[in-house]
């Protein structure tokens, strides 16, 4: 390979490694997120997602629990 190439796939490395990949030494962001200060906010919206995804399967359980009466809808009503 010649130089170009060599000096291309390490330029991508570098942007994949410092922009996109998530290091857990830094709590799962990347480098470039926590220089710019913007882990805190991360953070929150992980959060958040996952008490999303908390209530969905909740709610999952709820409308598939075998202790609901026959007819009785989703909201408990009939």
């Amino acid at each position: 390979e010649s130089l170009e190439e060599a000096r291309s796939m390490v330029t991508a490395f570098v942007e994949d490694y410092n922009h996109k990949r998530l290091h857990s030494a830094i709590g799962y962001i990347a480098p470039r997120d926590k220089l710019q200060g913007r882990e805190q906010q991360i953070w929150a919206l992980r959060d958040s997602l996952a008490n999303a995804r908390e209530r969905r399967r909740r709610r999952g359980e709820q409308l598939h629990s075998p202790h609901r009466s026959p007819g009785e809808g989703a909201c408990g009503a009939a």
